[in-house]
């Protein structure tokens, strides 16, 4: 089952999708210290061109692969999660695409935790969800 969280802010941001994921990895790293995760970046290579993108695919880049992978286990049992970020409403979003839905079916599938989260807000929410409140005590 692909989860999604989408609860747009009452003030827009307009962020970037590279912007929500920035503070992401400022807020996981903090909340969840011991919890290893990355962020696969696996876009098309944008202004570094063709040449660029078919190489990563030569060294096996996939289309569609999540942009949040935690190698960690959820509370409810999922051996990992993945979270596909997207900017904070659809209407700002490009939308998810067939090879999205592929790999998190596929996660979905090994009874892994799969996500859409629509911004940093509903990632921040993913992430609770997948592994329960942080145990880090605020100093």
């Amino acid at each position: 089952m692909i989860k999604e969280y989408l609860d747009p802010p009452t003030k827009l941001t307009k962020a970037l999708e590279d912007d929500h994921l920035i503070n992401f990895t400022t807020w996981f790293n903090h909340w969840y210290p011991d919890v290893y995760w990355f962020h696969v970046p696996n876009e098309n290579g944008g202004t570094a061109g063709k040449q660029y993108f078919l190489r990563q695919q030569a060294k096996g880049l996939r289309k569609g692969v999540a942009d949040i992978v935690i190698l960690h286990r959820g509370r409810n049992g999922e051996p990992f999660g993945v979270i596909e970020m997207k900017r904070e409403t659809k209407k700002l979003s490009t939308p998810v695409s067939k090879e999205q839905v592929e790999c998190l079916n596929a996660v979905s599938a090994q009874g892994g935790f799969a996500a859409v989260a629509y911004g940093f807000h509903c990632a921040k929410l993913a992430v609770i969800d997948f592994l329960g409140p942080s145990t880090v005590s605020i100093k």
